[in-house]
């Protein structure tokens, strides 16, 4: 190779290099502009358009996929996606999805709108102007409920919670207690009088309260309505409180507190058969828990202090049901049961079965009355409350109150046989 052949090869490279190291170079400046244009601190106001995930729900078949996003201010949204298609559902302000178990249906809860500053302030300002003391009336969440293959839905206003039942083939909600109404100036009551003056009212011009959902020191149940989601059609249950459905939805079963307290108790409904009634299976008044299958799922264990007017002290007593039987066994009675320690009740948690179901297990605690003896010449005005507390405490002292509640309620554990020829009670 000649050499004037080499230095033309060597000029060729070298304006290459050149002009790569130069276009190099302004990528490199082009690159830097742009970023020093775009990137700036980070202010307050940023975090407000960031977007949170949560509520992810996969239907049964794999197929649907819904998940609920919302920025730090203002409404969320519910999306529910179709894997296959990649079709995309948006509700505003759906939160909580749930599907059932067969993949035709889902619901989510519509939440009220969320107020921005403004909004809040405009409204305040509003009610000032008007010289009215009216709060805003409560806003009510709704349960909307969707069928996936035909994107047909409904809606349930004034949502308190639901269940699907396990077949896909029922709906079971309840309603919010509708809100009294507040009026400042209350019908019968006296007209307001100038300063310096005492308005007085006789007992008969006092207007009469409107009765609360309560007896007794008692919640009253509310009224529950089953929908059959394939046909539209309703059964409306009264004064429910509790309610769950079988493993395999062929029954509900509830807890009932009405304004009759002799019908409170434990009931069913056989949802196999049409226009089934409810069926009392352990009535009376007191409290109902527990609810504990077997392993069969053919039985259950019911606690109640029932009201018995041959005992004298009201306690915990478990009882057995046979499911679609018309009544519940009395199992074990801590008051006939020798063994069991005088100075403690039952627990309404821990009880459950043995797994061959010949075998009750259970906790007991102190007994109220023992824990607390109180000194009736004090007045509740002149008792003292005095914590002390000091620094070689384990604990400091908030947290002492906790820990010797606990250590007063001594839980412990038995076990009971209740086989009708050896009623025992082991420690």
């Amino acid at each position: 190779m000649s050499a004037s052949t080499v230095r033309r090869n060597v000029r060729v490279l070298s304006s290459v290099f050149v002009f790569f190291f130069i276009a190099l170079m302004l990528v490199t400046l082009s690159v830097e502009t742009l970023f020093s244009q775009v990137k700036r601190p980070v202010t307050i106001d940023d975090f407000d358009v960031f977007q949170t995930m949560s509520q992810q729900q996969i239907s049964s078949d794999g197929q649907w996929v819904a998940y609920y996003q919302k920025p730090r201010k203002g409404d969320g949204e519910l999306s529910i996606v179709n894997i296959k298609t990649d079709k995309r559902i948006v509700i505003s302000r759906g939160t909580n999805p749930t599907f059932t178990d067969d993949s035709q249906w889902v619901a989510y809860t519509i939440i009220p709108h969320e107020k921005s500053d403004a909004e809040r302030k405009a409204e305040e300002e509003a009610r000032k102007a008007s010289g009215s003391r009216e709060q805003a009336p409560r806003e009510y969440n709704n349960l909307e409920v969707m069928n996936l293959s035909t994107e047909q839905k409904f809606t349930i206003d004034r949502i308190s919670n639901f269940k699907f039942s396990g077949d896909s083939k029922w709906l079971a909600y309840k309603l919010e207690r509708p809100e009294e109404p507040r009026n400042t100036q209350r019908e019968g009551a006296a007209p307001v009088q100038q300063q310096g003056q005492r308005a007085q009212q006789t007992q008969a011009q006092r207007p009469q309260q409107q009765p609360r959902a309560r007896g007794g020191g008692r919640t009253l149940g509310v009224e529950l309505i089953l929908r059959n989601l394939a046909a539209g059609t309703e059964i409306r249950l009264q004064e429910i409180d509790q309610y769950f459905f079988t493993e395999n939805s062929e029954i509900l079963y509830f807890i009932v507190i009405g304004a009759d307290s002799t019908k409170d108790g434990f009931y069913f409904k056989d949802m196999t058969k049409n226009n089934s009634t409810q069926v009392p299976v352990l009535t009376g008044k007191g409290r109902y828990s527990g609810f504990i299958l077997n392993e069969k799922k053919d039985a259950m264990l019911i606690l109640s202090d029932r009201f018995d007017p041959a005992v004298k002290d009201t306690v915990l007593k478990i009882y057995s049901w046979k499911l679609k039987d018309s009544s519940a066994e009395l199992l074990f009675d801590p008051l006939a049961n020798n063994k069991f320690p005088k100075d403690k009740e039952m627990s309404s948690s821990g009880v459950r079965w043995s797994k061959d179901g010949k075998a009750l297990f259970f906790s007991y605690t102190q007994k109220r009355s023992e824990i607390s003896q109180q000194d009736t010449t004090i007045q509740d005005a002149n008792k003292p409350t005095v914590d002390i507390w000091q620094w070689q405490d384990l604990t400091i002292q908030p947290q002492q109150w906790p820990a010797q509640k606990r250590s007063r309620a001594n839980r412990g554990g038995s076990i009971e046989e209740p086989a009708p020829e050896r009623p025992s009670n082991y420690q």
